[in-house]
């Protein structure tokens, strides 16, 4: 039993984390989801979106924000 809850502990977490990141990229995260789950990769994954908005706007991307972007 235990077991279970800590799954749906991180499965809540790593909702919320993907949440805050659409909302600060300007997108939703509801057609975010729907792009993912239908196979369809309208938009591209969250990594490219990060690495591109820093080469845009000419920052180095963060420690996080690289890793981020090497897992994607």
């Amino acid at each position: 039993m235990r077991l279970k809850q800590l799954k749906v502990l991180r499965l809540g977490i790593f909702l919320c984390k993907i949440v805050g990141t659409t909302r600060k990229l300007g997108i939703s995260f509801f057609e975010y989801m729907q792009d993912r789950i239908s196979g369809k990769s309208k938009i591209p994954c969250l990594a490219t979106i990060i690495r591109d908005k820093c080469f845009q706007e000419h920052q180095p991307l963060s420690r996080q924000e690289e890793l981020l972007w090497m897992s994607g």
